[in-house]
Formats: structure tokens, C-alpha cells, sequence
């Protein structure tokens, strides 16, 4: 399917704009991208050819395959933000999908500021798999343990634990305007991993000042 025109997308993103300045919030659009070619094509219309800052454009899934990852580098490189799908499966890799630690070690490498960098887990929601002629073959679920996944892989890879934590903490709290998370401090909602040291497993979570396990 096609995107929408360039107006219309134009007109979404100025309203989610001023509906964040309104509500104290980023006001980013968040732009699920598929396996086409030129995927970041609208986006970059939109930062070009309109007064939408870059920061307001938010694409995800900018792993899902060599092409657009490519496209994703030199959009991250201008000051956009590059979010990373951490939910994958073995056959996906054979399309050309990449893991998203193996992605966040290529951006790194690639130039692309580590704080335009962010990891998301599509948990719970549909991973459709198409064959070659777009007929949808396979229907599966978006896993929320991934996001975690892709953290402890990230740092196996040599991706420092302040780098690795800040793509799911720091850097989408701060690109969606969420004051209250993403860092420790007085007034912050105590949302916390308790973490064995040596084996990076998750040992208690704390949301909202609450011990939940």
C-alpha cells in the first residue's frame, strides 16, 4: 500500500505537534515503516518541504531490512531519530532483517549519535510475515522480554551498559517528552530493574515506586 499523500501527512504530524504543545508532551509522529524501498522518502519530504522540525518525525522499525536500515543511517547522521525493533524471530534474519543490538552496534559505528537512538518492543502487537507475491502467510506476537533481550546482547557486543541502557530509558522518554521517566532522580517515578551484576538477569522491577516482584 501507498503512504498517504504528502498533505495529509503533513497536516497529522502539524496537529500531533500542537497537541503536544498543548499537553506538555513531544507531540512526535511515530511512523511504522514497511519493507518498501524509500521508505524515509515522506519523512524527509516532510523535514525538507515543510516547517516540521526533524525531531517531530519518528520512524520505527528502521531494522526490518538492509535497504531501509541504510536509509535510517543517514537519517539518524541529519539529527533524526532511528528506533530499533527488538522483537524478531530466526527466519526474519534470512529476509535481511537485523537484530536490533547488531543494528545499534552498525549505527554507532556508522556515526549516528547514540542519543537519536532508541529500541521498542512492538510487544503484544501482530509481526505479520508476507510471501513474495504480499499474501500474508504467518501471524505472531511481539514479545516485551525482547527489549531487554537486545540491552544484555547489545553490551555482549562491546556497547557500553550506560550506551545500551540509555536506547530504552534516556533517549525514548526524552524523544516523546516524558519528563518523569527515562533517568533517577527526586521526583522521577521510580520505575527500576533490580539487576544480578554478572548475569544480567532481572531479579526484582519496581513501577512507580512499587516493588511489583
Amino acid at each position: 500500500p501507498r503512504p498517504p499523500p504528502h498533505d495529509e501527512l503533513a497536516r497529522l504530524a502539524s496537529e500531533a505537534r500542537v497537541a503536544g504543545l498543548l499537553s506538555g508532551k513531544s507531540g512526535v509522529s511515530f511512523f511504522h515503516l514497511g519493507d518498501g524501498r524509500g521508505a524515509l522518502a515522506p519523512l524527509r519530504a516532510l523535514r525538507d518541504g515543510t516547517d516540521i522540525p526533524q525531531r517531530q518525525l519518528y520512524p520505527t522499525h528502521c531494522n526490518r531490512n538492509p535497504w531501509l536500515f541504510a536509509e535510517a543511517i543517514e537519517w539518524g547522521r541529519a539529527g533524526g531519530w532511528v528506533d530499533l525493533t527488538t522483537s524478531s524471530f530466526p527466519d526474519l534474519l534470512d529476509d535481511g532483517e537485523r537484530l536490533a543490538a547488531d543494528a545499534l552496534v552498525a549505527l554507532l559505528a556508522a556515526g549516528v549519535p547514540v542519543d537519536r537512538i532508541s529500541f521498542s518492543s512492538d510487544a503484544n502487537a501482530s509481526l505479520p510475515r508476507f510471501d513474495g507475491e504480499g499474501r500474508l502467510i504467518e501471524l505472531r506476537c511481539g514479545q516485551i522480554g525482547s527489549l531487554w533481550q537486545e540491552v544484555v546482547a547489545a553490551c555482549g557486543k562491546g556497547v557500553a551498559l550506560e550506551t545500551a541502557l540509555a536506547v530504552v530509558t534516556a533517549n525514548p522518554a526524552r524523544a516523546l517528552g516524558l519528563a518523569s521517566k527515562g533517568t533517577l532522580g527526586v521526583g522521577q517515578d521510580a520505575d527500576l530493574l533490580l539487576i544480578d551484576p554478572d548475569t544480567f538477569a532481572i531479579e526484582r522491577v519496581m513501577s512507580g515506586g512499587r516493588w511489583r516482584t
